[in-house]
């Protein structure tokens, strides 16, 4: 898919789902002013309602996104999903599993 049909399909999803999706690029602001922004989203829209929030984070190797993930989690009492753990734990439980896994990575 080319960049410019990724940005037009966003914007279509922005628009669908712009009560249920929040945003917050955290690569311009400091720490203080990003845990002020996701406490307010957070009390304000997402917890006060029977379905809890579904919480995305993106970044790069090494940029926090699992040390951050596990402290709102806790802080919030949100589940944490954490899909690089859930597939360590079936690596460890299933040896063939780990072969085909570790090929993949090479």
């Amino acid at each position: 898919m080319v960049y410019w049909e990724q940005e037009q399909h966003q914007k279509k999803i922005d628009a669908i789902f712009s009560k249920q999706i929040y945003y917050l690029a955290c690569h311009e602001l400091n720490r203080n002013d990003v845990a002020a922004d996701l406490r307010r989203m957070l009390k304000g829209r997402f917890l006060q309602r029977s379905r809890p929030p579904q919480i995305l984070f993106l970044g790069p190797p090494g940029s926090g996104r699992t040390s951050q993930a596990e402290k709102i989690s806790q802080r919030f009492g949100l589940t944490l999903v954490s899909p690089e753990k859930l597939i360590w734990e079936q690596m460890v439980k299933n040896p063939g599993l780990r072969v085909h896994i570790r090929k993949l990575l090479q």
